[in-house]
């Protein structure tokens, strides 16, 4: 039943757009079959560690949202939320055959960026009325994003043209 999991698990390795892939977003359409429906995350990423042709890459005991003072239900809500909106914490999966190129390194990266610019546009969108200091802070965060955005761009057109030359 190991191997079964393991070859779904490369299949969707192979399938996905990015080289990395967040460990619960696949967990997440594993459990969707009815032999793996009572799967933990724990015991997936325990399976997913005896394969040698999979790495995995990152911590599951890593708390994201430890600095902000919430307790372990709001965490957990947080989580979800970002979870919602294609955000996943915790260990990641990489096939150990894939070596990247530049091109995917740098498309990750300016994808990985754009998509945090994106997910503070809408926090800006439903953020607190009546907090000036939430929105100074949120504004001074979209700047430093969009100042990160335009440098990637901007050192990745430059390493293409070089490329080239």
């Amino acid at each position: 039943m190991e191997e079964e999991l393991l070859t779904r698990v490369l299949a969707y390795l192979k399938e996905e757009k990015d080289f990395v892939v967040a460990a619960k977003k696949i967990w997440q359409q594993i459990v969707t079959f009815p032999e793996w429906k009572n799967l933990s995350f724990p015991q997936f990423l325990e399976i997913v560690k005896k394969s040698t042709k999979i790495d995995v890459i990152g911590d599951l005991k890593e708390d994201p949202f430890k600095d902000a003072g919430l307790s372990k239900e709001e965490t957990k809500t947080e989580i979800q939320k970002m979870e919602k909106m294609g955000y996943y914490f915790g260990p990641s999966l990489v096939l150990k055959s894939h070596v990247p190129t530049p091109e995917e390194l740098a498309g990750f990266l300016q994808s990985r960026v754009d998509q945090a610019y994106n997910s503070l546009l809408k926090v800006w969108e439903n953020r607190p009325k009546n907090d000036p200091e939430s929105e100074d802070q949120l504004i001074e965060i979209l700047a430093e994003v969009q100042k990160l955005r335009r440098e990637i761009r901007e050192n990745l057109g430059n390493s293409k043209t070089s490329q080239k030359e």
